[in-house]
């Protein structure tokens, strides 16, 4: 199995982790639901929605 961890791009704390058919483990970088409220994009964002910013 591999394990994903997803990654806050801001806070770069890890807030999620899967795991899914292959082997080793993999990082995805995504917007955390805390920092995502920051930023005024919702309290919840789905972890495949893609939000760019600068």
């Amino acid at each position: 199995m591999v394990k994903l961890y997803y990654v806050c791009e801001c806070c770069d704390g890890v807030f999620d982790e899967m795991e899914t058919a292959g082997e080793g483990v993999a990082e995805v970088r995504a917007l955390c639901p805390d920092c995502a409220e920051e930023m005024g994009m919702g309290s919840s964002p789905s972890r495949t929605n893609r939000f760019f910013y600068n």
